[in-house]
């Protein structure tokens, strides 16, 4: 902006500066058809990896199509940016031509000659800041500080509001989903088609009907402030609106792209890591390692986070707790650390159990019943390839809790990106300029009628 005005000859000739501001904006506006492009590669790319997930392709289809979202969001939120930038270009343009336009409405009002320093100037020959030095336009004038902070106000409103409808629409339609799921027999096993179209309405009722809102506040609130604190205070509300929208905007767009990518990082990881537990599971069916796995709380893990039923592969029941605790007491205590389990063989084999050095394994060997004891003498018996595969398979599912827990974080982090990226952060492009032109063309009634006049 300073080197479009400063090359366009501002500091001799403000017109002239504020022309060359415009050709910035349009010459930042030719880049459309980039924009597009890039803006319409990220939505591709989602849809592509979300196809892969419910046709349950390879982990990974879905880390390319991940890979190519990830740069999708990043393209995406760059071209937000440049829309930011031009939108802020052509909101200066705009503002002079509301000046402009109250010079118009001034020779409609028969306002021929202003007085500045005791000097007549005619209204036609008068420069932008000349008008606003007649309107009272200084930094320390109250109506304009407080213009300033409305048109802040604005924003944060306008943002507010367009989030809440995002939200309000996305619970409806949640609780649409619930009540199919109810209601109609054979959704959830595939068997009948749900009803797409209430959902279809409840998002294009909401796109509607929930953004009259946001948009009286941004149509009303320069008409409002024009007509109690006068034209000074809307130029206030303009400027303040611009510097602030154009900051959050281009915040909105980044933080939300960078929220998506994190997500999209630990999916790939949650994808990679439930991979390995379903060719892990396989093998430890194939060499009948199963009683020395299946814990009740290996079995909650596998039925409620990584959605498999321990059940089909044959289980005929699970391993006792105390079984579990014994066994992740020998993992930590010996394989890990590379310990010889021999003298545990020599131990434990017999019918007669001399307690040993180890006093901790011999307590949980007390609280095993007769079957449980039977299993960990064939437990410590196992080879050395089956120790690696059962304390392998312990170590994923330790880091896909971890990696599920951060999951679950993240897509609360998007569930605030997607409407940051996606509605607020654009739509303050058109809030901003909307805000000048309803200026604009109200700026006649403001001048005749505001009640600043009469201060």
């Amino acid at each position: 902006m300073f080197i479009a005005f400063w090359t366009g000859g501002g500091f001799q000739n403000f017109p002239s500066g504020l022309f060359a501001i415009g050709l910035a904006s349009v010459g930042m506006l030719s880049t459309l058809g980039i924009n597009l492009a890039t803006d319409g590669f990220g939505p591709i790319a989602d849809n592509a990896g979300g196809l892969a997930e419910m046709a349950e392709m390879p982990s990974q289809t879905r880390k390319r199509t991940d890979a190519l979202d990830e740069l999708g969001n990043s393209t995406a939120a760059r071209g937000k940016g440049l829309c930011v930038g031009a939108a802020a270009l052509t909101a200066i343009t705009l503002i002079a031509a509301f000046i402009e336009t109250i010079r118009t409405a001034l020779m409609s009002m028969n306002v021929d000659l202003i007085v500045l320093d005791n000097v007549q100037i005619h209204i036609k020959d008068a420069n932008v800041l000349q008008i606003l030095d007649y309107l009272g336009g200084s930094i320390m004038d109250i109506r304009f500080i407080i213009g300033l902070f409305i048109g802040g106000i604005l924003c944060t409103s306008f943002i507010s509001k367009t989030i809440d409808a995002v939200s309000r629409a996305a619970g409806e339609m949640i609780d649409e989903v619930r009540r199919q799921f109810h209601e109609i027999k054979g959704v959830m096993t595939g068997e009948t088609t749900p009803d797409y179209s209430s959902c279809v309405r409840i998002s294009t009722y909401a796109a509607q009907k929930k953004m009259v809102s946001p948009a009286m506040i941004v149509i009303l609130t320069p008409i409002l402030t024009g007509l109690f604190l006068g034209p000074i205070a809307v130029i206030g509300l303009l400027i303040g609106n611009l510097l602030v929208g154009i900051i959050l905007a281009i915040f909105m767009a980044n933080a939300g792209g960078a929220w998506d990518n994190a997500k999209k990082y630990i999916e790939r990881s949650k994808s990679e890591l439930r991979f390995q537990i379903e060719d892990g599971i396989k093998s430890i069916s194939r060499r009948g390692l199963w009683p020395f796995y299946l814990t009740h709380e290996t079995n909650r893990f596998l039925y409620e986070l990584v959605n498999l039923n321990p059940l089909a592969f044959s289980i005929d029941e699970e391993v006792s707790d105390y079984m579990g605790h014994i066994i992740e007491y020998v993992q930590d205590e010996y394989i890990k650390k590379g310990k010889d389990i021999t003298p545990l063989i020599e131990s434990y084999d017999s019918r007669k159990v001399s307690p040993g050095a180890d006093e901790t394994l011999h307590e949980l060997w007390e609280k095993l019943n007769r079957d449980d004891k039977f299993m960990f003498r064939e437990f410590v018996k196992l080879a050395n390839e089956d120790q690696t595969l059962l304390l392998t398979m312990r170590d994923t599912n330790t880091k896909f809790r971890t990696v599920i827990e951060s999951y679950h974080a993240a897509v609360t982090g998007d569930t605030v990106g997607d409407p940051l990226k996606d509605t607020s952060g654009p739509s303050l492009d058109i809030a901003i300029k909307l805000a000048t032109m309803v200026s604009i063309i109200t700026i006649g009634i403001i001048l005749r009628y505001n009640l600043a006049q009469y201060f």
